[in-house]
């Protein structure tokens, strides 16, 4: 398929299940050419905005990676606390905006990790 009849085709579905097309704020295909396109691929075709709430999310994960990670005193620390309240033995994942797959580890080791973070990070 063409890049139009490809969009006319993913609106077409989005519309039949409610989707409101104007809040599609990323997107991400599988790398052919006719998605990844910059200018004249389906991409393009999705003109997303950056998020204010998702950048603050980022930024907050990045953090809160380099604030534990750079110090061997925090490091420990949270390493201890994970054990007294018998957790396993979590590492915060380090979030590359550029890799929406690092975003998702890095959110889901902070939910995993929640309770022995907190704890930490009250106690520094």
């Amino acid at each position: 398929k063409d890049v139009q009849t490809t969009c006319d085709t993913i609106i077409k579905e989005l519309k039949s299940k409610n989707i409101d097309t104007t809040r599609i704020y990323f997107t991400g295909f599988d790398g052919a050419s006719v998605f990844s396109g910059q200018f004249n691929g389906v991409s393009a075709k999705f003109p997303c905005e950056d998020v204010p709430e998702v950048q603050e999310i980022l930024l907050i994960l990045t953090s809160l990676f380099n604030f534990i990670n750079q110090s061997s005193i925090r490091l420990a620390r949270f390493n201890d606390i994970q054990t007294l309240l018998k957790y396993p033995q979590l590492k915060l994942i380090q979030s590359d905006d550029t890799r929406w797959l690092s975003c998702s580890r890095s959110i889901n080791a902070v939910i995993r990790c929640y309770e022995p973070l907190t704890i930490t990070l009250e106690h520094i």
